[in-house]
């Protein structure tokens, strides 16, 4: 569900400050009837941009020296998140190859249901995802979850038996949760539709990426002879303290919202603001809408989604299982 609330295009807000009392100062440049104006359900750009004085138009000139700007800044962010989101949570077959299943006397189908298990926490862990990034700072919570996925992988290299490894996967799955939903959320910030899309199939390719590196990894790892310290454990620390450093790197540098920019200048965030509010989508707003959840229920779309994933995903079972016979 889109956390964002619906707004009027910001494009159709005047700059011109010159209707406004004069007599206020520069640090209160909303009247009191702007004070309560602020209660109404309107999005923190459209106020962050009704106050500024900076309401120059765009030239499409400056809109792509901009969106350069933004795409070497935001971008290899959300590629290396979404990389490292693949490689952690294939990281298991990678150490079933390097002797996981003897070292911790795995049996029956318990291998299976330690994988298994991630995607039934990943599911759960969505939909409170998707309430809580209506209230919290959305590039804060994801440097959180990506730093809380790193530790549950690095944990990973401390499981003694089946139950040890169970709960590192299941709360690796609760972290990861919150990766697409986070980033899907950053890119309707800085883009419009029109140009969120190529930038979806920029960090979409970290999955192509991160198989390319995990098999580099899994090798390489695989070459670790230690009769101490298996292979597979130095491998789960290794990925799990990368994922943490891209984490923090996440938390500290990755803008909340184009207001909170600290890489572009006061013009340039309300020429990006006013770029973008052609979406209608809004950029920050904290007030839950039950009406925008049932909206979204009753489209089509969705069920249409649901059964295409649930039949490609019972072709791979069938063929899975003629395999087997």
């Amino acid at each position: 569900m889109d956390s964002h609330s619906k707004s009027e295009p910001i494009t159709e807000v005047k700059g011109d400050t010159s209707s406004r009392d004069t007599s206020s100062s520069h640090a209160h440049p909303v009247t009191d009837k702007g004070h309560e104006a602020r209660h109404q359900d309107l999005d923190q750009a459209y106020w962050y941009v009704q106050e500024s004085s900076n309401a120059v138009e765009a030239t499409p000139t400056e809109l792509r020296r901009l969106r350069r700007k933004i795409d070497w800044w935001i971008v290899p962010i959300m590629f290396l998140c979404y990389t490292m989101q693949f490689i952690d949570k294939v990281s298991l077959n990678y150490a079933a190859v390097m002797g996981l299943n003897q070292e911790l006397k795995l049996k029956g189908n318990e291998f299976t249901n330690a994988a298994t298990w991630f995607f039934i926490a990943f599911l759960i862990a969505e939909v409170p995802n998707a309430i809580v990034l209506q209230r919290v700072p959305v590039a804060k919570w994801l440097g959180l979850n990506v730093i809380l996925w790193g530790i549950a992988t690095a944990c990973t290299a401390a499981a003694k038996d089946y139950v040890t490894l169970l709960t590192a996967r299941i709360f690796l799955g609760i972290f990861e949760a919150a990766i697409a939903p986070c980033l899907i959320l950053i890119s309707s910030q800085w883009y419009t539709k029109s140009e969120a899309a190529p930038r979806f199939s920029i960090w979409y390719a970290g999955l192509g990426v991160g198989q390319i590196i995990g098999g580099i990894v899994s090798y390489a790892f695989q070459q670790v002879k230690n009769p101490t310290f298996s292979g597979w454990k130095i491998m789960f620390i290794v990925l799990g303290l990368v994922t943490v450093i891209i984490g923090f790197i996440t938390l500290f540098f990755l803008p909340d919202t184009p207001m909170e920019a600290r890489f572009l200048s006061e013009p340039e965030k309300v020429m990006l603001l006013k770029h973008v509010s052609v979406n209608q989508t809004g950029i920050r707003n904290k007030n839950y809408k039950l009406s925008q959840a049932l909206e979204i229920l009753m489209d089509p779309a969705l069920y249409l989604l649901v059964l295409v994933t649930i039949l490609v995903s019972s072709t791979g079972i069938k063929a899975c299982m003629l395999r087997r016979i």
